[in-house]
């Protein structure tokens, strides 16, 4: 998780690179007459209207190139279904398996950063599983296969990408089923660990 900076020093710091000490006060971190809205975004950290208040328009720019706006989780989803995409082009059109790598790993990279979590990210894991197999790197693709498998239990391989030794490293990716019960005569166990009783 990133940890917001302090925006009142940050404000000074600019003002400080464009020679000049802001005599407006920063106002308290905490505003009660803040909207909710700016509220949010004080306690995300990111600056205010009023911590931009304090620097003069020229400023302004300065301050933006110290803050990175979140990305919208759906433009990330989107963003590494695109690179996901284009690696599956390079791979299945021409066998480009050094750009479908690379567009592998950026999309990873992005997960990585943004936190993004659902079935494009697992997709992103496990095509990089099937790339690790590619290279009888087996333990990096069990390795990433897992990571895959803890995001979306369900997350399917693309079929052009699938085959024996990609099945069985993803096979044993797969967390072990816990053992079955010890039943008394007259129950079946069941997974869950009960045991129910036989009609």
């Amino acid at each position: 998780m990133r940890t917001a900076p302090c925006f009142a020093g940050l404000v000074l710091l600019v003002a400080a690179c464009s020679g000049r000490v802001p005599s407006t006060p920063m106002p308290p971190a905490d505003r009660p007459e803040a909207g909710a809205e700016q509220e949010s975004l004080d306690r995300a950290g990111f600056p205010s209207d009023a911590d931009r208040e304090a620097l003069e328009p020229s400023e302004r720019p300065l301050l933006d190139t110290f803050v990175q706006t979140p990305a919208d989780p759906q433009d990330t989803d989107s963003d590494v279904g695109r690179l996901l995409d284009q690696a599956r082009q390079a791979y299945e059109r021409t066998l480009d398996i050094e750009s479908a790598t690379a567009c592998v790993d950026e999309a990873i990279t992005l997960v990585r950063r943004s936190g993004l979590a659902g079935s494009t990210a697992a997709l992103a894991y496990a095509m990089r599983g099937v790339i690790h197999v590619w290279r009888n790197e087996e333990v990096q693709a069990v390795e990433m296969f897992k990571s895959a498998l803890a995001i979306d239990p369900y997350i399917s391989i693309p079929a052009s990408w699938d085959g024996p030794e990609v099945y069985r490293a993803f096979e044993r990716a797969r967390p072990e089923p816990p053992p079955l019960p010890s039943c008394p005569r007259g129950t079946l166990p069941l997974r869950d660990g009960t045991c129910a009783v036989v009609p």
